[in-house]
C-alpha cells in the first residue's frame, strides 16, 4: 500500500497524541521528585500547558474529519523510561534536580522535531488551520525547552555541583 502524505500526517498525529497523553502521566512524578522550585514550578505550568497540546491535536483531528485513536509514541516512552530509570539513581536532591532537568530537554527535543515534522506536512499539504495549530504547540514547545536550560544555566548547573563532583570523586580515589 503506498503511503500517501495526508496518511502520514495523521499518523504523526495520532503519535503525537499518545506521546503527550503519556507526558501528562509522567511529570506529575517529575514535579514531585524535583525539589528545586523553579524546577518544580516549570513542570507544572508545562503540564498545565501539555493539556492544551491535547486539545489542539482533538482540534486538528475534527479540522481534517479522521479518528484521532492514539498511535503508540515509542519515541516518547523510550524517553520517559530512560529518565525513569535515572530517577531510580540514589542521588542528591541536586543531581536529581539535573536528572529531571536532562529527562525533560530531551522529551522537548522530541516533541519539538514533531511538531516541525506535523507542521510542515500540514503546510506542504494546504492544511493552514491545522498548520496554525501545530505551529501555537511548536512554540510552546520552544519557549518550554528554554525556559529548562535557563533554570539549568541560572540556577540547577550553578550551584556548585561540579565543585561537589570533583570532592566526590576525589574521596573514592582516596578509598
Amino acid at each position: 500500500m503506498n503511503t500517501t502524505l495526508h496518511t502520514l500526517l495523521t499518523d504523526e498525529l495520532r503519535d503525537l497524541y499518545d506521546a503527550e497523553q503519556q507526558i501528562i502521566a509522567a511529570l506529575p512524578k517529575m514535579v514531585s521528585a524535583a525539589s528545586d522550585e523553579s524546577l518544580k514550578t516549570s513542570l507544572e505550568d508545562h503540564l498545565e500547558q501539555t493539556t492544551g497540546h491535547v486539545e489542539r491535536l482533538e482540534e486538528a483531528a475534527e479540522e481534517l474529519n479522521f479518528d484521532l485513536k492514539p498511535l503508540h509514541c515509542a519515541g516518547m516512552a523510550g524517553i520517559l523510561k530512560e529518565g525513569e530509570k535515572m530517577l531510580q539513581q540514589e542521588a542528591s536532591t541536586d543531581v536529581t534536580d539535573l536528572i529531571i532537568t536532562m529527562a525533560a530537554a530531551k522529551v522537548e527535543h522530541y516533541e519539538m522535531s514533531s511538531y516541525r515534522s506535523a507542521h510542515l506536512l500540514a503546510t506542504t499539504l494546504g492544511y493552514d488551520a491545522v498548520a496554525d495549530l501545530l505551529q501555537v504547540t511548536l512554540d510552546e514547545e520552544i519557549a518550554a525547552a528554554e525556559t529548562l536550560e535557563a533554570a539549568a544555566e541560572g540556577g540547577l548547573f550553578s550551584t556548585g555541583l561540579a565543585d561537589k563532583a570533583v570532592a566526590e570523586e576525589d574521596e573514592l580515589a582516596v578509598e
